[in-house]
């Protein structure tokens, strides 16, 4: 390898094309590090055409252009810091403890209006409905399998039912053993299964929904007058048949049919007092009502609650997490006032510092750099190679020396006055800051604090609503 290659300094692609060159993270890299070697200087050399005059002017213009947007860069976070309005601290301090103090009361109103929900919810789970569960996720759906189970038990009570009372309507009944078990069954289904089952299901549907315990009672009582009613007109109509088939067996001729006319006829003579019936009779009764009411219990409790007690518990619950909220509030609200806004303030100024100390030392050895002309005779030398390698005629630097004192080209630091306004802007907020306003803004901070103190004891009988046991 020849000692020239070894030696040879890093260099930016030098095969582009455009103006645009060196637009990426090596953009202003030459700036900062004199041996980094950027494209266009001798890219505006080779694409002279000739006439180097022309592109040496380009070649100026380039060089002040660049100079000014590494000034742009150097300056943005300053711009962007100063430019937010969100970013002061003067609006920090104005805004910032008073947005927290507005917080903190709307957290306290969300707090009453949760004891408010809560207490209406516990009055609802002291009433008759308690434990009823209103929710759909609370409920423990049927299975296919639970119906079928619940089929088999109707149909085991409604067999035995229609199967003690078949044989004395078969007895009396010129249908026969099938006419009076049809018979039968229809009754122990109008029974067991309407009266009993089903009336279960309607009304455990009225306790999921909540409704209002007289309306429950209510509708227990007319539950149990219907199945009353029910079970004393087939009771009365069983006891027509049992006196009818007495009278048979007493009768010269056994032959005398009996039809459902003279049952009725018969019926209409008995009493609806029990105690006065057969004993049989007065049996298949009770017996009766029993297994309505067995049908009732199993419609009634066929969907069942997950967890009866979930709601309460959930209710209670809540009232712990509420008081928690509201006893941690001051010491929470106060960390936001002394801890991160305190230290957002305070660091955003230091951090603030710390960048205008950054960017005055950059700006002064660029300033420094380009009063001496180190830029200028970085760039101008790489313009004359590349003029040099793409053309006969050859040029030097003292060329380009002299015609810029000829046309008394303008190489003054570019800075612009409104740079010099954001150094100046920046080193004011911070002086602000220092003279006097910290202890201010601190003040304010204490001064908020108090007031988040002072709300929450405003609240505070609002949240004794609650069972003295647990606000205390």
């Amino acid at each position: 390898m020849r000692d020239d290659e070894s030696n040879a300094v890093p260099q930016a692609d030098p095969g582009v094309d455009s103006d645009e060159t060196d637009e990426g993270a090596n953009r202003f890299r030459w700036i900062d590090d004199p041996s980094w070697h950027p494209a266009w200087p001798a890219h505006y050399g080779r694409n002279a055409k000739g006439s180097w005059e022309a592109a040496h002017d380009r070649l100026l213009a380039k060089l002040r252009k660049e100079g000014q947007h590494y000034i742009n860069k150097v300056l943005n976070k300053l711009r962007g810091e100063l430019g937010n309005p969100h970013n002061g601290w003067d609006f920090k301090r104005s805004r910032g403890p008073g947005q927290v103090v507005l917080d903190a009361e709307t957290e306290l109103k969300l707090l009453a209006d949760r004891v408010q929900h809560n207490r209406a919810a516990s009055r609802q789970a002291k009433g008759p409905s308690a434990k009823a569960p209103t929710l759909r996720h609370d409920l423990r759906q049927p299975r296919p399998q639970d119906w079928w189970s619940l089929a088999a038990i109707l149909a085991g009570c409604i067999a035995v039912e229609a199967i003690m009372n078949s044989y004395l309507l078969a007895s009396a009944l010129t249908t026969g053993l099938v006419g009076a078990f049809i018979t039968a069954i229809v009754v122990s289904l109008l029974n067991v299964g309407a009266l009993g089952a089903g009336a279960g299901l309607l009304l455990a549907a009225l306790r999921r929904r909540a409704v209002h315990g007289a309306i429950l009672y209510g509708s227990f009582v007319v539950w149990g007058v219907l199945a009353l009613l029910l079970n004393l007109l087939v009771g009365r109509h069983r006891e027509a048949f049992a006196r009818i088939i007495d009278a048979r067996e007493q009768a010269v001729s056994a032959a005398v049919e009996t039809d459902m006319a003279a049952v009725t006829e018969t019926a209409a003579t008995i009493p609806y007092a029990p105690s006065a019936w057969q004993f049989e009779s007065l049996l298949f009764f009770c017996l009766g009502l029993a297994l309505c009411a067995v049908g009732l219990y199993k419609g009634f409790t066929f969907i069942k609650s997950r967890d009866p007690d979930r709601g309460r518990r959930a209710l209670k619950e809540e009232r712990a997490t509420i008081l928690e909220e509201y006893r941690s509030l001051p010491s929470r609200f106060r960390h936001r006032l002394t801890n991160d806004l305190r230290n957002e303030v305070a660091g955003w100024v230091q951090q603030l510092s710390v960048e205008l100390q950054h960017a005055s030392d950059r700006l002064e050895d660029l300033e420094h750099n380009w009063a001496r002309g180190v830029h200028l005779s970085h760039v101008e030398a790489l313009f004359v190679r590349g003029y040099n390698d793409a053309h006969a005629t050859k040029i030097d630097g003292k060329m380009l020396q002299r015609r810029r004192e000829e046309e008394q080209v303008d190489l003054a630091f570019p800075m612009a006055k409104t740079d010099k306004r954001v150094l100046q802007e920046t080193s004011e907020t911070i002086g602000t800051w220092s003279d006097g306003h910290k202890e201010a803004f601190f003040a304010q901070i204490d001064s908020s604090s108090r007031k988040i103190e002072a709300l929450w004891t405003d609240y505070k009988p609002l949240i004794a609503q609650l069972p003295a046991r647990e606000a205390s």
